[in-house]
């Protein structure tokens, strides 16, 4: 028996068409399969090509399909113009410095850095795979010009956030994806803007923005300022009830 038996592609209707294995044995039918994208079902999780031998034709597995992990997203007029508002503004300054505010107990404010960006190119709707599994759709996202990625020069993105936060898929992804590279994701809390998170002047360096955060993802974990979600507690092994507790601590506090 043949590894893959049969295969799927879809017709310029929308309807879909499987071929088995016996098919291929027909030079017309692999002439013709020869121009289409085969899948293994109509959910398109792995993609398929034919060998074209005419003693032993044959379906091989080419790759499997990264799908969106996103899940429901913003897409208000009010969301989208925070995001083209903020992107124009980190691309006015040649360096960015990430952070967020630490109180003393007198109540004096200093802002401790998560990065400084230097010299990032900024772009919004940026796709990127982030597992085997699939892609997430970051509303902005920056690379250092260089073309670096070190703990210096990390990948960032940022997520405006108005009333939907990250799926449970793309959360996971993205913690496991924080753990493997240095990339950081940030959440922009728009219906709070200015309270929770700023993009701003930095008055002591010239050319440079504060770029001011609670809720970030970095090194495996989802943190609020200087700690770790689950900082002195003991994370839970399932991650559905990590990302729960994140998620509603986010909605009541946040947005």
């Amino acid at each position: 028996m043949p590894l893959h038996e049969r295969v799927c592609y879809q017709e310029e209707d929308g309807t879909w068409t499987t071929v088995y294995y016996h098919d291929l044995f027909s030079a017309d039918v692999r002439s013709v399969l020869r121009t289409k994208y085969l899948y293994d079902s109509p959910e398109k999780t792995i993609e398929f090509g034919i060998r074209n031998r005419e003693d032993s034709p044959h379906f091989y597995q080419k790759r499997g399909i990264r799908r969106n992990l996103n899940g429901r997203r913003d897409n208000s007029t009010y969301h989208d113009e925070q995001r083209d508002n903020l992107l124009k503004e980190l691309q006015n300054y040649s360096k960015v410095l990430t952070g967020f505010y630490e109180f003393s107990k007198n109540q004096e404010k200093s802002f401790e850095r998560i990065s400084l960006l230097k010299d990032y190119y900024w772009a919004k709707e940026v796709t990127y795979s982030v597992s085997e599994k699939g892609h997430v759709r970051f509303d902005l996202f920056g690379q250092s010009k260089a073309l670096s990625l070190t703990d210096k020069q990390p990948y960032f993105a940022l997520e405006v956030v108005e009333t939907h936060f990250s799926s449970l898929e793309a959360f996971s992804a993205l913690l496991e994806l924080s753990k493997k590279l240095p990339i950081v994701i940030g959440y922009f809390f728009i219906k709070k803007k200015n309270y929770f998170n700023k993009l701003d002047e930095n008055t002591r360096w010239k050319s440079t923005a504060n770029l001011r955060l609670t809720c970030y993802i970095s090194d495996g974990d989802f943190w609020i300022r200087d700690e770790r979600f689950y900082e002195g507690r003991d994370r839970p092994e399932q991650l559905d009830v990590y990302y729960n507790a994140v998620r509603e601590t986010v909605t009541e506090k946040y947005m």
